[in-house]
């Protein structure tokens, strides 16, 4: 039973991140202009915005597909930590939510994969 529950936990959640970084990457992709401007306001550059919105596309695929989702994870990580970093220095404390929920729920998706694989082995014995 709690392999289910597992299970179902990790893909909801993994969907919510993927559906989420999807968005933010259209956003940046597209060419929102608002997101352009906060580019240039925090001193990123335009080619910079495009390389954060692939990222966010590639770590989307890469999230929802089960085996390189360790590494897709790794990298949301590491791009969330890069957004509160830039919201925080920028003293816009109002948009760093996003970031945080995102931060601390692929966190929990890395916990869960590992006590996915962890009553796989108990299972196995």
């Amino acid at each position: 039973m709690l392999k289910g529950v597992i299970h179902h936990s990790l893909l909801i959640m993994v969907s919510i991140i993927s559906l989420m970084l999807l968005y933010s990457s259209m956003l940046k992709l597209v060419g929102y202009q608002g997101m352009e401007e906060s580019f240039l306001l925090w001193g990123y550059s335009k080619t910079f915005m495009i390389i954060v919105g692939l990222a966010e596309l590639i770590l989307s695929v890469m999230i929802f597909a089960k085996k390189t989702r360790r590494i897709g994870l790794t990298g949301l990580i590491f791009l969330m930590i890069g957004a509160l970093f830039t919201h925080i220095s920028n003293d816009e404390y109002d948009q760093i939510y996003s970031a945080v929920f995102l931060l601390v729920i692929g966190t929990c998706s890395f916990a869960l994969i590992f006590l996915q694989d962890n009553t796989r082995e108990t299972r196995s014995q």
